[in-house]
């Protein structure tokens, strides 16, 4: 069906009908929905959810790469004193001289 928006311009509609009762009367109710914004927002999702995914994506490979830089004992060992309540709610204090990261 073809209807003509606000704008005075035409589109393609849905059309929805419906009936209802009040106070003894019936009445019709006619919805008109622009197609072409279901397709334009069908797109947008769609683009969306490929963008979701991609920083997804991302996320996981930046979370794969991570690189410890030093090699000495000390970090080993604070991080390996991490390693132990990584998996909880802990917080960790991790003290050490100014500058060292």
């Amino acid at each position: 069906m073809q209807a003509i928006g606000p704008e005075r311009r035409p589109f393609t509609a849905e059309v929805t009908v419906s009936r209802f009762e009040m106070r003894g009367h019936r009445f019709l109710t006619l919805i008109l929905r622009n197609v072409n914004d279901h397709i334009a927002a069908e797109r947008r999702i769609s683009r969306l959810e490929r963008e979701a995914e991609y920083l997804r994506e991302e996320i996981r490979f930046l979370d794969d790469s991570a690189e410890t830089v030093g090699e000495n004992d000390a970090l080993k060992n604070v991080l390996r004193s991490a390693a132990q309540v990584a998996g909880t709610d802990s917080t960790v204090l991790i003290l050490g001289e100014t500058g060292t990261g």
